[in-house]
Formats: structure tokens, sequence, C-alpha cells
């Protein structure tokens, strides 16, 4: 071999060892800055190690890293194609560009990579659950559903995140029965269960028919968290239902105690009220209802009526005009008004 050719290797191995080096220091600097919250300056350090081949595969996550952090959504999103395309099943790169695709608002996009991530990790619960909150976020119960039901099935512990999602789902679907049977078992995997599992619980069974089971579970939430209204409120609708009025007529004035601008707890106890014939209770109640700014139809009606069966008339003139004003054509507030005329024809 000559001299000048053993020169060269030399050269070429001395070039080689620099960029190397070069790259290393370039790549620290960029992870320093990076640290500091300096995304700017990291990736002009990172963009330095691109030409290294023994750098790059390192460093090239970091660049687009460095562009999220600096909003850079288009960037990021094509540097991030270009590294899939030559190493297509890393997961760490797939799920930033998800983030990436999140922040452009690119549903479509963020759920075929959560699949392409579960055909890559079939045992990854969390790409199951995220793609289920994708598909919701789109509207797609059905097939969410069939996501996390497959999950559940896969998944050896109990999750009550995969539990409360496929509830929520069933809920949205109408399937109630479904739903209870999900809250039933969050609570008995929790040894403490939120209020908010007691409470939806016990509107699925409501809405199921079962009133001893619905009453079960919101006395439970009753007894998590006292002063939430909405326990009170329910068990007034399932034990009204149940036909124990001067109970659910109780239960409703604690709701109404608890927080006196629940305008749902207001109208409630009013209608029981209006049953018991305690019109100037219910008169009262539906007025703080109107003054809260619940001003629909059948709440009109009920104050107008409720006014009129008491006599006061002049209250029950003023809410009438209040009423037509709003709902001109309501053909049951022209009816109080036709008999409010009828019976002060005489005024």
């Amino acid at each position: 071999m000559s001299v000048m050719k053993i020169i060269s290797i030399l050269l070429i191995f001395f070039i080689c060892l620099t960029c190397s080096a070069n790259a290393k220091e370039n790549a620290e600097s960029g992870y320093e800055a990076f640290k500091k919250g300096d995304f700017k300056k990291a990736l002009e350090y990172y963009k330095l190690t691109i030409n290294n081949e023994s750098a790059v595969k390192v460093n090239e996550i970091w660049i687009a890293r460095c562009m999220i952090e600096l909003e850079q959504w288009i960037q990021a999103e094509s540097i991030l194609l270009e590294q899939l395309r030559r190493e297509p099943e890393n997961t760490i790169k797939l799920e930033l560009l998800a983030y990436v695709f999140n922040k452009q608002g690119n549903w479509t996009g963020i759920i075929n990579i959560y699949r392409e991530l579960i055909n890559i990790e079939p045992q990854n619960i969390s790409y199951r659950i995220t793609l289920a909150k994708m598909l919701m976020n789109q509207g797609q119960n059905e097939q969410a559903i069939d996501t996390l039901e497959f999950a559940r099935r896969i998944n050896i512990s109990p999750d009550a995140q995969i539990y409360r999602l496929l509830a929520d789902l069933y809920l949205a679907e109408g399937m109630h029965r479904e739903a209870a049977q999900c809250y039933e078992k969050i609570i008995n995997v929790l040894d403490n269960a939120a209020v908010e599992d007691y409470y939806r619980l016990g509107i699925a069974f409501f809405q199921t028919g079962d009133l001893i089971s619905s009453e079960e579970a919101f006395k439970h939430m009753q007894k998590t968290n006292p002063d939430d209204f909405r326990a009170d409120l329910y068990l007034g609708h399932v034990i009204a239902q149940s036909g124990r009025i001067d109970e659910a007529q109780a239960y409703y004035k604690d709701a109404v105690k608890k927080n006196p601008k629940s305008i749902e707890s207001l109208e409630a106890l009013a209608a029981l009220q209006i049953k018991n014939k305690h019109y100037t209770d219910a008169a009262s109640n539906y007025a703080k209802a109107v003054a809260m700014g619940d001003n629909k139809p059948h709440v009109y009606y009920n104050y107008i009526f409720s006014l009129m069966k008491e006599k006061d008339y002049a209250s029950a003139r003023e809410a009438i005009k209040k009423a037509i004003a709003e709902y001109p054509s309501d053909e049951k507030i022209r009816r109080l008004l036709d008999q409010h005329i009828k019976e002060n024809s005489s005024e």
C-alpha cells in the first residue's frame, strides 16, 4: 500500500472521528438547551447532527420534540412522517405524531395512528382506551364500545377507567342496564368509589325503572358526600315515583336548602306542592325559578296556575303579561289568560 493511500485512509478516519465528536457535542448542547426551555437553540444544535449517520437516529426525535415545543406543527408532522417511513413501528414517534395531529384537530389521523399502535402492541390497554376516547369524540360510539369491550376481555385485572368509559357510552346509547352493570363493577373494584360513580349508577337504575336499586345507589352517594344536593334531588324523584309523596317532598326541600340556586330542585318541589294543593308554596318556588331565568312555557304555566288557585289575581296578571310577551302563540298560557279574564270580568 502506498504512503499516499495510507495518508488518505487516516485522513478520512480522522474526519469521521471529528464529525462524530462534533455531533456528540452538538447533541449534548442541544439537550442542555432543551432542559433549560430554550427550544429554538436546542433545535439549532440538533439540526447540526443530522449529517452524521451514527447520530441522526438518536437525535432526529429531539428535532421533532423541539418543533412540538415551538408549536411548529406542520414542520413536526413532516419530519415525523419522514422518520416513520424509515421506522414504521417506532411507537414513540407514532405517539408524538398523534399529539401533533391532536393539536391540528386531525381526529381521523389520530384514530388511524392508535389503530396502528394497537397492531404493533395488541396487549397495550392504554392504546385501546385512547382509541376509544377518540372514537367517542367523533360520535363513533359503537366502535368505541367494541374497542373497550375487547380491552376489558384481554385485561387481566379489572380497570375502573375502562368500565367508567363503557358505562358512559352505554348511557349515551340508552343502554341503561349495561351502564348499571359497569358502574356496579367500578364500585366493586374501587375501595372508595367516587360520588360520581354512585350518581351515575343511580341514574342508570332510575332509567331502567329499578327504583329500589336506584334509591340504594343515591343513599350511598348521600353518605359519600352529604353536601351534594343531587343525591337529595334524585332521591326525591325516585321516591315520588314510588308514591311516597311526603318523603319525596322532604328530599326536595333538602336539595333546595343545600343548593338554593338549583332550578331543577325548585321546580321538582313546586310541582309536588301543586300535586298536594299547596299552591302558595308552589307559586313562591316557581317565582324563584323565573327570577333565576327559567322562563320555559311550562314553568310560566304552573306559576300562573298556582297564583290563580290562590286567587292572587294581581300577581297572576303580571305573570301572564310576561308569559304572553315571550310566548304569544302558546295555547295553554292563552287559556289561562281567558280563564283570568273570565274570573275577573267584573273588574
